[in-house]
């Protein structure tokens, strides 16, 4: 984010909640009080997570893999989340 765009945060909010009746929140209109303050940063980011998802899913199957090569997961356990990812 420039500096001359302001805060995304300050752009977003409503006067004494914070997004939770905005369009376009993971949660937004299903709860009464607004967004927490720490999760503001994490829904921002829903638009650059909207077009990274290959990505995300395929640095999961690597990641699972890799970690299964360690033992930290069974064979099965790598099987059951590369079939979920894929």
């Amino acid at each position: 984010m420039r500096q001359s765009e302001g805060s995304c945060i300050e752009q977003r909010s409503i006067p004494g909640k914070f997004m939770s009746d905005e369009a376009g929140t993971l949660w937004g209109g299903r709860f009464e009080e607004g967004m927490a303050r720490e999760m503001v940063p994490f829904n921002l980011s829903l638009d650059v997570d909207k077009r990274l998802w290959r990505e995300d899913i395929r640095g999961s199957v690597a990641w699972a893999r890799a970690i299964g090569k360690a033992g930290v997961l069974t064979d099965k356990e790598v099987g059951d989340i590369v079939d979920g990812l894929d």
